[in-house]
């Protein structure tokens, strides 16, 4: 893995964790709910630190992996995915539980403030595709290695 492919995902995901938090900063209120407003307090809270959690992930984590991509080797993609896997599966459960309680998933937000479909769907999809270009090009140099010691 050279140098030259990391600087610019590593730019990449600097401006996505810069473009996250400001959207974080511009809605608040869809990340920090109030757990008591409704019957179902125990399960916001839970999600709403899970949601922390998972933002906190997003914004921070990807960056250094990919800045750290040569030192942590073989399972840099490993990480990266699941990184970038936290947020989608907590907004998931999220969304089911409340389809299952209201009938109703919640997601047209998306149509009102298209900026969380960057955060939601693309921002997830951009580093799963990073993952797994890393994964192809660790294991293309494995494969050039066991072909250069066969005689």
């Amino acid at each position: 893995m050279t140098m030259l492919r990391v600087m610019p995902d590593l730019q990449l995901s600097l401006i996505v964790s810069c473009t996250l938090a400001l959207q974080i900063l511009t809605f608040p209120e869809f990340l920090f709910l109030d757990p008591f407003s409704n019957s179902l307090g125990v399960f916001l809270a839970g999600a709403q630190l899970a949601a922390v959690t998972g933002w906190i992930v997003l914004l921070f984590v990807p960056p250094i992996l990919i800045a750290l991509r040569t030192r942590i080797g073989r399972r840099f993609s490993i990480y990266l995915a699941i990184s970038a896997s936290i947020w989608p599966a907590v907004l998931l459960s999220i969304r089911l539980v409340h389809l299952a309680v209201t009938g109703n998933p919640g997601i047209d937000y998306h149509l009102s403030y298209p900026i969380f479909v960057l955060s939601d769907f693309v921002v997830p999809i951009l580093y799963w595709s990073i993952a797994r270009h890393a994964s192809a090009l660790y294991r293309q140099a494995l494969n050039r290695q066991r072909q250069a010691r066969q005689p």
